[in-house]
């Protein structure tokens, strides 16, 4: 999960060319997936909203509780991390930083 998170927030960081605009974009992706979370768990009618957050992939419970490990989650979230890590990169090695 904090992987995933930190590749998005990396990613905004090296696409934006202000450090707190990147710092609230990132905060309100994270907080926006949050939200999605929460309302989904509120209601059977709005369940779907659940599926749309990426915190609906990670689930320590099921793990705790002696359940199977949750492999679709753990690597849909390192794919996630990985792929806005590689973007991040990318993004960054394009820009044309005033020095």
């Amino acid at each position: 999960m904090f992987f995933a998170v930190a590749g998005i927030a990396f990613l905004v960081s090296a696409a934006s060319s202000d450090e707190k605009r990147a710092l609230a974009l990132s905060g309100a992706i994270v907080f926006g997936f949050y939200s999605l979370d929460l309302l989904g768990k509120l209601g059977a009618g709005i369940a779907w909203m659940r599926d749309l957050s990426i915190f609906s992939l990670y689930r320590p419970g099921d793990i705790v509780g002696g359940g199977a490990f949750p492999a679709l989650g753990f690597a849909l979230l390192a794919a996630l991390g990985l792929a806005a890590f590689g973007a991040a990169v990318l993004v960054f090695k394009r820009r044309d930083l005033p020095l």
